[in-house]
């Protein structure tokens, strides 16, 4: 994981993989998925942005809702 980076450090170049489609298309949420991955142990590597599927309930549910603003912002934003 990037310990000590912050995301609104990031760039589509400096920034994980994961934040490829979303990192300039919405930064708010970039950097809440970020602190989501951090409090989860999620690595960067895990290009999957909301992470792997949770099992626990409460995961789960805030995981779905990570995900459907991630789709939501990618939509509105695609040209």
């Amino acid at each position: 994981m990037m310990h000590g980076r912050r995301a609104s450090t990031w760039t589509s170049t400096t920034g994980p993989r994961w934040t490829i489609r979303l990192l300039e298309r919405d930064p708010i949420t970039t950097a809440e998925i970020a602190v989501w991955r951090a409090a989860l142990g999620i690595e960067d590597t895990y290009t999957e942005p909301s992470g792997p599927t949770r099992i626990l309930a409460s995961e789960a549910c805030q995981r779905g809702v990570l995900t459907d603003r991630i789709n939501t912002s990618v939509d509105k934003n695609s040209p």
